[in-house]
């Protein structure tokens, strides 16, 4: 990315560390257009109802508008709980650490194997739900002995009283895998 993060933070907890950058709506554009994280985007957008600035969880039903290989990389948050660690992984992908230590779906995040990962989700994802507005990062990291680099857009969807209880969200993974730790 070319811009200057918002914020970027930098963990090491023993072999995991991570450096996460939080990137203004304005990069996006320019970084993902062309991109599924770009159409979701758009489909959000698309699903707010006039006079709402956040679309329903109700009428935000992506897996029925696209395909099943487009929806590898989308996943959920049930953002209901009031303590942010107990925030609801609804729709986790499984992945090389999921092989080693179990699907983290439908448990909340405090129960990620990754301390730092847990503790910087919790943060990013209550910061889009007290906000409303869709959050963009880019995240690298070794965690759990894994090493991954991607960008993620946090799209928040709202209950019918318009409060924010889940929050969708779309990746797209990066190559080559900087080490800048």
């Amino acid at each position: 990315m070319r811009a200057q993060p918002l914020n970027m933070v930098r963990l090491i907890d023993g072999a995991d560390e991570q450096r996460r950058s939080h990137f203004p709506l304005n990069d996006f554009a320019e970084e993902e257009d062309g991109t599924f994280m770009d159409t979701m985007f758009f489909y959000w957008q698309a699903m707010r109802m006039p006079h709402s600035l956040i679309p329903k969880v109700s009428d935000f039903r992506p897996r029925e508008v696209f395909s099943e290989a487009n929806m590898e990389r989308y996943h959920s948050v049930d953002v209901r709980p009031v303590e942010p660690p107990n925030f609801v992984m609804r729709e986790h992908p499984g992945g090389k650490v999921a092989d080693r230590y179990g699907n983290i779906s439908d448990k909340p995040i405090s129960q990620f194997p990754s301390r730092i990962h847990a503790e910087a989700c919790s943060a990013e994802y209550n910061l889009c739900r007290t906000l409303g507005f869709p959050q963009y990062h880019e995240i690298d990291q070794i965690v759990c002995g894994y090493s991954r680099r991607y960008r993620r857009l946090l799209l928040p969807l709202a209950d019918e009283t318009g409060n924010v209880v889940r929050l969708a969200y779309v990746i797209r993974l990066l190559e080559p895998i900087a080490r800048v730790f």
